[in-house]
């Protein structure tokens, strides 16, 4: 199966979470729970590992979840 990747931006995780969060620190949490980031300027772009893919990770609202 194809991997599933979501694009979202740091503003959009910061603002959803109401603090302030580096992007240090966002991609340091992303790839210590196994999913692949990719810094786009603006834009992260995280694959999601295989395995969560069918559980609860399926749109950016639950990356911000696991962010926050």
């Amino acid at each position: 199966s194809k991997p599933l990747t979501l694009n979202i931006s740091h503003h959009q995780i910061t603002n959803s979470l109401g603090m302030e969060i580096s992007k240090e620190k966002i991609i340091d949490i992303f790839t210590r729970l196994d999913f692949k980031v990719s810094d786009k300027d603006s834009t992260l772009e995280v694959t999601v590992p295989s395995y969560r893919t069918t559980k609860d990770i399926s749109c950016k609202a639950d990356l911000i979840e696991e962010i926050g």
